[in-house]
């Protein structure tokens, strides 16, 4: 994998209820030196609690839109009242614009689908550049 144009690792942190998924990211993202994963979370609530203990913020969360308890759009307006420099990415599979349309008013920077991670990887890297 090459370096990150910046020699600045991108810190991650991911809220999504779908094991699988995490492990999928998590898997990923750790094997990539161009980011450091912080936490993941299982969804909105957790997310926010383990943030608030954070020594080192995330340059970007990874949201998915839907998960119990606390979803994607509160979750991602906690995020940016916290600390709005965070760059927010919604995660999804949901097709309802409707949803995706509340997820960019709370604050996300962008939704993405869960087609494919690499994609997502990209696009953090892309939207990061400037970190």
């Amino acid at each position: 994998m090459k370096a990150n144009q910046n020699n600045h690792v991108i810190y991650i942190a991911i809220a999504d209820d779908d094991k699988l998924q995490r492990f999928i990211l998590n898997s990923l993202i750790r094997k990539d030196n161009r980011f450091k994963l912080l936490f993941d979370a299982t969804d909105g609530q957790d997310f926010v609690g383990k943030l608030k203990l954070c020594a080192i913020l995330p340059d970007v969360c990874i949201i998915d839109l839907k998960m119990p308890t606390m979803g994607g759009i509160e979750t991602t307006a906690c995020i940016k009242k916290y600390n709005s420099t965070i760059k927010v990415i919604g995660y999804t599979s949901s097709n309802d614009l409707k949803e995706i349309s509340l997820m960019k008013e709370s604050g996300a920077d962008d939704v993405v689908e869960k087609s494919s991670v690499y994609s997502l990887l990209d696009h953090i890297l892309e939207t990061c550049a400037a970190v």
